[in-house]
C-alpha cells in the first residue's frame, strides 16, 4: 500500500484553520524539545524532531498546511531569542524541506510499512538527506546574512543543522507512519514482554552512555556501541515497529539527559562527542530500518514460496488425479484392445479354417464336378466313333453341340476356380519388361495372323507376379478377339508415366461396349450377350489388378472399339494372397486328345 496523500483544499475554512493550528502546535512542541540540545548557536540543534512531524503531515494531509510551519518557526524564534529576520529566512528552508520530501516520496511510491529495501533507501535519500540538506543550507546562509553566525562558522552550522534535521526525519517519520496501525499480531503473548525487556535494556544503555558516564569515561569504554545490537534485535523480532520504537527510545533518552545536563551533557566540551553520538543514532536507525525491510522481504518471500508450494502441491495433486484417470482410461482401452485382438485372432483363425475348408472344397469340386463331364465327353466320343457310318448329319450336329456344352461347362468350372483362387498365395514378384513379356505371350496365344498387334509407345518394366500379369493380358486379348464383330482386327498397346503409377492401355477396333454396361462387364457371368463365353475373364482381371494395388476401367477407343486402362503402381504391393496357379485342369485325356 502506497502512502496516501490527502488534499486539504476541499475542507471548510474553519476546519482548515484548526488543522493549521494543530500542526503549528505540534511543530512548536517538537521543535522546542529539539532545542534542548544546545550547540552554542541560537536556533541550531543536533536533533530536530519537528522535521519528521512536518514530513508526515505533508504526506498524509498534503502541502496546504505549510502555514503551520511558518507560525511555529516565528513562535520558536520569539521564545528562544532568535532574530526574527533570520528565523523568517530559515523558515523558507523548513517549509521547502517537507514539501520536497513528500513530493519525491509520493513519486517513488514508498510504502508506509517500509517493507522493501528500496523503500528504506528511497526514504533515506529522497525524504531525509536531500530535503534536509537544502533546508540546512538555506537556514545557515540566512543566519549568516543576518549576522547571527560568522562566515567562518557557516560550514559547521550547516552541518549541525543538516544532521539534526535528517536525524529528526529518520527517527520520527517512520515511527509515526508505522505505528498508525497497532501491530497486534506482533505483541501477542510473550512477545509483548520481550519488547518491554528489550526497551528496558536499551534505556539502561542510553542512561549509561548519555546520562551517567562523563565524556572522559566514555572515551575509554564507549557503551553507546551496544545500542546497535538492541536495535537490530528489535528489527528482527518486531520488524519496522520494533526498529522505529527502539530508535525513538534512544532519541528520547538523548533529549532527556540533555535537558538534565548530566553525564555527557555536563560540560560544553562534549559538543564534538555529542555530534558523533547523534550521527551514531542516525546510522543505527537506518541500520534498523534496513534490517527490518530485509527481514520483511524475506517473510514475504517465504509467504510467496509457501503459497507457491501449496499451489504447486495442488497442481501436482490435480495432475496426479488426471494421470490416474488417464491411466484408468488407458488400462480400459488396453483391455478393450486386448479383447478386440483376441476376437480378431479368433476371427482370423476361423477365417483360416474356412479358407482351408474352401481350398479343400475347391479341390474336391474341381475333381468331382469334372468327373461326370469327362464321362459325358467320353461317351459322346464313343457314340460318334462307333456309329460313324450310321449317324446322320443332324445327330452329328447334336453330338458336336453336346461336346461344346461339356467344354463350356468345364471352362465355367475353371473360371470359377480361378476367380476363387485369386489372392490367396503370394507368388514371386519380379521386374518384368512388358515388351518381351507380350511377345512371348502372343506366341503362346497363336492368333493365326488374323489380328495384328501394335505398340503405340514403348512398354515399361513393371514389378509384378508373372502369372498374374499373364492372366490379365491373356484375358484382355482373348476378350478383344472373341467379342470382335469381324474376322480380322487390330489390338494396340501403350503406356504413360503418371508419376507414382503406369497407365497401361489395351485397345481394339471392335464393336465397343455400350456406356450403360461398362461397369457390368467386370461382374461375374457378364458375357456381353455372347453365350459361348463364361463371362468370368474380366472379373478375374479386375480382381488381379486390384489385388496388386491398381485399378482398371473401360472407355471408347475412337473412332471405333474399346480401350481398357490399367493403373499399375510402380511400387506394386500385393494386397491378397493366391493359393496356386491358374492352369486349367484338362477336361480329359486319351480319346479326346487323340481326336485333337
Amino acid at each position: 500500500m502506497t502512502i496516501p496523500l490527502s488534499k486539504a483544499g476541499g475542507v471548510g475554512m474553519l476546519r482548515y484553520l484548526v488543522a493549521v493550528s494543530l500542526f503549528a502546535v505540534a511543530y512548536f512542541i517538537t521543535g522546542q524539545l529539539g532545542l534542548i540540545i544546545q550547540t552554542g548557536h541560537a536556533g541550531v540543534t543536533l536533533l530536530w524532531p519537528a522535521s519528521g512531524v512536518a514530513l508526515v503531515v505533508c504526506l498524509l494531509f498534503g502541502p496546504t498546511l505549510w502555514p503551520g510551519i511558518l507560525i511555529a518557526v516565528i513562535a520558536l524564534a520569539l521564545v528562544n531569542g532568535v532574530p526574527l529576520p533570520a528565523a523568517l529566512g530559515a523558515s523558507v528552508g523548513n517549509i521547502l524541506e517537507p514539501l520536497l520530501g513528500a513530493r519525491w516520496l509520493s513519486r517513488f511510491r514508498v510504502r508506509e510499512d517500509f517493507g522493501r529495501f528500496q523503500d528504506v533507501i528511497a526514504f533515506s535519500f529522497r525524504g531525509a538527506l536531500a530535503p534536509t540538506f537544502i533546508a540546512a543550507a538555506i537556514g545557515a546562509f540566512a543566519m549568516v546574512l543576518q549576522g547571527a553566525v560568522q562566515w567562518n562558522e557557516v560550514g559547521l552550522v550547516g552541518l549541525m543543522w543538516w544532521l539534526g534535521n535528517a536525524t529528526g526525519v529518520i527517527v520520527i517519520a517512520p515511527l509515526l507512519l508505522s505505528w498508525r496501525r497497532w501491530p497486534a499480531e506482533r505483541l501477542r503473548g510473550w512477545r509483548g514482554a520481550e519488547l518491554l525487556l528489550l526497551l528496558a535494556g536499551q534505556s539502561l544503555l542510553v542512561w549509561l552512555s548519555f546520562g551517567y558516564f562523563s565524556e572522559q569515561t566514555l572515551a575509554t569504554a564507549p557503551l553507546f556501541y551496544l545500542i546497535i545490537p538492541f536495535t537490530v534485535w528489535a528489527a528482527v523480532r518486531f520488524r519496522i515497529h520494533g526498529a522505529t520504537l527502539s530508535s525513538f527510545v534512544v532519541a528520547a533518552g538523548v533529549l532527556w539527559w540533555a535537558y538534565r545536563e548530566s553525564g555527557l551533557f555536563a560540560s560544553p566540551a562534549g559538543l564534538t562527542t555529542i555530534s558523533f553520538e547523534i550521527a551514531l543514532i542516525l546510522v543505527t536507525t537506518c541500520t534498523g530500518l534496513i534490517v527490518a525491510a530485509l527481514f520483511c522481504e524475506r517473510t514475504h518471500a517465504e509467504a510467496r514460496l509457501r503459497r507457491s508450494h501449496r499451489e504447486l502441491e495442488q497442481r501436482v495433486h490435480d495432475r496426479t488425479r488426471e494421470l490416474e484417470y488417464a491411466t484408468e482410461q488407458l488400462k480400459a482401452e488396453i483391455d478393450e484392445r486386448k479383447q478386440a485382438e483376441g476376437a480378431l485372432r479368433r476371427e482370423s483363425e476361423e477365417l483360416h479354417r474356412v479358407n482351408a475348408d474352401l481350398e479343400e472344397f475347391t479341390a474336391v469340386a474341381s475333381h468331382d464336378l469334372k468327373a461326370p463331364l469327362r464321362g459325358v465327353a467320353n461317351l459322346a466320343y464313343l457314340i460318334e466313333d462307333e456309329l460313324t457310318e450310321g449317324v446322320d448329319s443332324e445327330s452329328r450336329k447334336r453330338l458336336r453341340l453336346l461336346n461344346e456344352r461339356v467344354q463350356r461347362m468345364s471352362d465355367l468350372i475353371d473360371g470359377l476356380l480361378r476367380y476363387a483362387r485369386v489372392g490367396r498365395v503370394q507368388g514371386d514378384r519380379v521386374p518384368i519388361p512388358l515388351d518381351a513379356f507380350l511377345d512371348e505371350l502372343l506366341v503362346h496365344l497363336d492368333l493365326s495372323k488374323r489380328f495384328s498387334i501394335k505398340r503405340k509407345t514403348p512398354l515399361p518394366t513393371i514389378i509384378a507376379d508373372p502369372l498374374h500379369l499373364e492372366q490379365i493380358f491373356q484375358n484382355l486379348i482373348v476378350n478383344a478377339v472373341h467379342h470382335h464383330d469381324h474376322d480380322t482386327g487390330t489390338i494396340s498397346f501403350s503406356a504413360k508415366d503418371k508419376g507414382g503409377a503406369w497407365l497401361l492401355e489395351v485397345a481394339d477396333d471392335g464393336p465397343g461396349i455400350p456406356q450403360w454396361s461398362r461397369e457390368q462387364v467386370f461382374r461375374m457371368f457378364s458375357s456381353g450377350g455372347n453365350r459361348g463365353h463364361t463371362g468370368i475373364g474380366l472379373a478375374v482381371v479386375r480382381k488381379l489388378v486390384v489385388a496388386n494395388g491398381g485399378d482398371i476401367d473401360v472407355i471408347d477407343n475412337l473412332p471405333r472399339g474399346t480401350r481398357f486402362r490399367i493403373r499399375w503402381p510402380k511400387q506394386s504391393i500385393l494386397l491378397f494372397e493366391e493359393s496356386d496357379s491358374f492352369n486349367r485342369e484338362p477336361l480329359d485325356s486319351g480319346p479326346q486328345q487323340r481326336r485333337a
